[in-house]
């Protein structure tokens, strides 16, 4: 998209004045060379191993472009420290909407990759406690899932519509 709606062009004039244009060159290079699902890719393997280990090697090389770094999960965990926040209080909004508390809840389904970060399944394990947490295939579960709903005879009450 960046290509083709003149921000790429907005780019270029923008790193012919920068005081150092390098990294724009670089991310001028990602979007003009169409990297950004490999540089996804990259982001998200590092995030899976870091699921597991405590201190991963992130490293992007393609075209030119060298990007490489220690990871810890610490750090990440710092990162996505507000996502997490925010994953809570949806968690406890829905609690509360129901009108139930988290000792109500009998089984708590983790799908998805993010159900493999460690942060998102302490959180859930303070809510819920360790031993109502239950998963899956994280990925095929989530397609599973929405292909119930999408054979059901009323998939639109899976819907959330807010009231304006």
């Amino acid at each position: 998209m960046m290509r083709g709606n003149g921000d790429l062009r907005e780019l270029q004039q923008l790193a012919r004045t920068a005081l150092d244009p390098a990294p724009l060159h670089d991310f001028i290079t990602i979007v003009d060379h169409d990297l950004g699902f490999a540089l996804y890719r990259a982001v998200s393997d590092t995030k899976v191993a870091l699921s597991s280990r405590d201190r991963v090697e992130f490293r992007f090389a393609r075209e030119g472009i060298d990007i490489g770094a220690t990871v810890t999960r610490d750090e990440f965990e710092s990162w996505i420290a507000d996502d997490i926040e925010r994953l809570g209080a949806t968690v406890d909004e829905a609690l509360a909407k129901s009108g139930i508390t988290a000792r109500d809840v009998e089984k708590v389904f983790l799908t998805g990759g993010t159900s493999f970060v460690p942060a998102v399944q302490r959180l859930f394990a303070e809510r819920f406690g360790e031993a109502r947490l239950t998963s899956a295939d994280q990925f095929e579960s989530i397609a599973y899932g929405l292909a119930l709903i999408g054979h059901t005879p009323d998939p639109d009450r899976w819907t959330f519509a807010e009231a304006a």
